[in-house]
């Protein structure tokens, strides 16, 4: 089943966050976006993602802020949604 005709260019994985799959150094960017605030040990993940990144590589972090996550709380609470 392809997803977005994209399986020729993507290899998707589900994945534990605290103890990857990847060798070291194994890529030059990483871009983690909206995830953190879903870890338990969202330091243990850092660390991961710093053991997998090439030494002049990047890790690219972005989260929603305190006022962020209150909207998407309001959000889904007016969806129904609850934690």
């Amino acid at each position: 089943m392809g997803y977005l005709g994209l399986e020729g260019f993507v290899e998707f994985k589900i994945e534990n966050a605290e103890c990857l799959s990847f060798e070291d150094k194994s890529f030059d960017t990483i871009f983690s976006v909206n995830t953190l605030h879903h870890f338990r040990n969202p330091f243990k993940v850092i660390e991961e993602l710093v053991r997998i990144v090439t030494f002049e590589g990047k890790i690219i972090l972005s989260d929603f802020t305190e006022e962020g996550l209150t909207i998407v709380d309001r959000i889904h609470q007016k969806e129904g949604v609850t934690k």
